[in-house]
């Protein structure tokens, strides 16, 4: 919920930059939906983990999949790296991809729409949930 709060703030006020790799700016609006993946993969768990361990799955050692990342971290400095690692490939990946010619299909262009309106309406559920857990409301 933090990382996805703090990217929610620094979004509202415009795109900035979080960072640059081989000249190419990587802002928050860009940085948002690996945010929310890692958000809504995690945040399911952590009730339950507060329960059976008595602190936050974000307080925990660091239990993702970056190698670079060491197990000492929290999972939260953990998962902040990974994201980042993650968006660092992607931007590499896709110069080259461009820099070789690859284009998506028309096919291909049309189901990463629908994905990115799919992803988006279950961003508005979770940052709506995260708004009521906070308040203590229920609906």
């Amino acid at each position: 919920v933090l990382v996805f709060s703090i990217g929610v703030g620094i979004q509202q006020l415009g795109p900035e930059v979080a960072f640059i790799i081989n000249g190419t700016n990587v802002t928050m609006d860009d940085m948002m939906y690996p945010i929310y993946e890692k958000e809504s993969y995690y945040l399911p768990y952590d009730e339950m983990y507060q329960a059976y361990m008595g602190t936050s799955v974000w307080e925990s050692s660091y239990q993702g999949s970056d190698s670079n990342v060491p197990s000492s971290v929290s999972n939260k400095i953990g998962i902040k790296q990974e994201i980042l690692d993650n968006e660092e490939e992607y931007v590499v990946l896709y110069k080259e991809a461009v820099k070789a010619g690859y284009k998506l299909t028309s096919a291909e262009e049309k189901k990463a729409e629908s994905q990115a309106k799919k992803a988006m309406k279950d961003l508005r559920k979770l940052f709506l949930q995260t708004d009521i857990s906070q308040t203590g409301r229920k609906s």
